[in-house]
């Protein structure tokens, strides 16, 4: 084999019999010992790789695997590069995910919405609310749809960070759009809209559930509840709670913490 003699030898990485933890360990020492330096890696191998130091928080070193990779001639993929930018950003690495995700916004691969999705949830969560839009205006600009994931991180983000209006207005787009919605975002604005003590608006989405085809779910059900307590009205909590049998829909440990605590 003539790995380190100047000519690279394309090998596969073995398949490990660890756990994730084992396996970032071992491929950890790897890196650190130059093991792989010299060698062309399957994508497949790589990605693992990659998976198991992000798993781990081991970013620099998943950076180095991936540096390995282009300089070896192993392209990698929106998947792999996906894969770094969300380990960045669950590492509060955001300004490192962004010079990544600029990398291959120039060089490609072209960045998909999972990237974006990755992206957008990081800065909400980091409270980067105008820095969150304009990325959603740039993957709109860029050809990119919205899939149901996307339109949940902007309404939750939104309403965390105290954007009532906006997260309304989101939502009517949403509606607009023609996208078909599931019961996810109507939960997330019927909780935010209890929160604000805007209980009137919450009762009125609840209501045109059937409207559109859909049935509330337990979570639903507990958000809504939980809003008419806060609000003083347990009377309405009472009824709501009590016609969740007639909508199949059986309460769950979590609707009767929040009746009984709404009795004390």
């Amino acid at each position: 084999m003539e790995g380190f003699n100047g000519q690279l030898t394309q090998i596969t990485l073995p398949t490990l019999s660890l756990n994730i933890t084992s396996q970032a360990k071992v491929y950890s020492s790897w890196v650190s010992a130059g093991a792989i330096c010299g060698f062309i890696f399957k994508l497949t191998s790589c990605f693992s790789i990659l998976l198991s130091f992000k798993i781990w928080n081991e970013m620099d070193k998943a950076r180095r695997v991936l540096q390995l990779m282009i300089e070896k001639g192993c392209a990698p993929n929106i998947v792999t590069y996906s894969t770094m930018i969300n380990g960045y950003c669950k590492g509060k690495r955001l300004d490192e995910a962004m010079e990544l995700f600029h990398e291959i916004s120039q060089k490609g691969p072209i960045p998909n919405i999972v990237t974006y999705n990755n992206l957008m949830q990081s800065m909400f969560q980091l409270g980067k609310v105008s820095k969150a839009c304009e990325l959603f205006r740039k993957m709109l600009a860029s050809g990119q749809v919205p899939n149901p994931v996307t339109c949940l991180i902007l309404l939750d983000g939104l309403f965390k960070t105290g954007n009532l209006k906006e997260a309304l207005k989101f939502f009517q787009a949403m509606q607009n759009s023609g996208l078909e919605l599931d019961i996810g975002p109507y939960t997330i604005l019927t909780d935010g809209l209890c929160k604000a003590g805007h209980i009137e608006v919450a009762k009125e989405l609840f209501h045109q559930l059937s409207d559109n085809g859909l049935k509330p779910n337990v979570y639903k059900y507990g958000v809504t509840i939980n809003g008419l307590y806060k609000e003083e009205l347990p009377d309405e909590a009472y009824r709501l709670f009590g016609s969740m049998g007639d909508n199949d829909c059986p309460p769950n440990s979590c609707c009767y913490t929040v009746m009984i605590r709404g009795f004390l």
